[in-house]
Formats: C-alpha cells, structure tokens, sequence
C-alpha cells in the first residue's frame, strides 16, 4: 500500500483503515512512505500502532524527508 500527501490527525484513521481492511490473508503489510510530503505526531501514532499490532508483517519502504525528518526527532 502507497501513502501520499499528509499523514495527520485528519487522515491518520483513513491509512489505519485501509490497512485494517487489506490486511486480511496477506503475508506481509508493506507501507511505501515515498510520497508522504507531511507527518505530524498522530500520524507516527499511526505507524507505531501498525508495527505494535503486526510485528511480523508490518515494514516500511520507501523514503520520504517529512517521515525521516521526524522519526529522527522522536525515534
């Protein structure tokens, strides 16, 4: 799955409920980050609770300044 745009308090429910609906019967629950332009702290509330809930499946791909800018903040 491809995020774009902004990831924040106003989409972060729509990338979990994506996820929550194609991750049914899927190995692996890839999040590619390359078009994520802005994230704020509910959306990387979004990502730990992805990772949280599916350690085993769950990665990132991808690059995206706006997400490396502030996981190297907080991270």
């Amino acid at each position: 799955m491809s995020a774009s745009g902004e990831v924040d308090l106003d989409t972060s429910p729509e990338l979990l409920a994506a996820f929550a609906h194609d991750s049914n019967g899927h190995r692996a629950l890839i999040c590619d980050i390359t078009n994520i332009t802005f994230v704020d702290s509910t959306g990387v509330r979004a990502l730990l609770n992805l990772r949280t809930h599916e350690p085993k499946r769950f990665a990132l791909t991808g690059s995206s300044a706006a997400v490396d800018r502030v996981l190297d903040l907080c991270c």
